[in-house]
């Protein structure tokens, strides 16, 4: 699998590793982007109220940053759904309190399903018992 299908496709199945590097990726591609627009935002000498002029710029490269690595997120996210044999409906368990917080956690710790499901071949076999 492609790094494009990984971060872009929601088709096919990932391991528990290629999960963890990929979204960790994502977080770091983001923050590392945001931080560097909000560094520049600060360079633009601004007194008293805001110059919408010299924001407005800003907001359109920080919305779009965010809205590609919620995209990719839920990417990942509903491929390691597939390696454990769940839909990628699952992701909607994202917008509920409470279990929004415990379901990253369960997929980064869960391991995945050795044998083939509807969702794929394995990218792995699993653990020698």
């Amino acid at each position: 699998m492609s790094v494009g299908e990984i971060l872009f496709s929601f088709k096919g199945r990932i391991d528990l590793g290629t999960f963890w590097v990929a979204h960790f990726s994502v977080i770091i591609f983001a923050v590392m982007l945001l931080g560097l627009i909000i560094e520049i935002g600060g360079l633009i000498p601004l007194t008293g109220d805001p110059n919408l002029l010299l924001v407005a710029p800003l907001i359109a490269p920080m919305v779009i940053i965010l809205g590609v690595s919620i995209w990719m997120s839920l990417a990942i996210f509903t491929k390691r759904w597939h390696d454990i044999g769940w839909s990628g409906w699952m992701n909607l368990t994202l917008a509920i309190p409470l279990v929004g917080f415990i379901s990253p956690l369960f997929l980064a710790l869960l391991p995945g399903k050795a044998e083939p499901n509807k969702y794929g071949e394995a990218l792995w076999d699993g653990f020698e018992d």
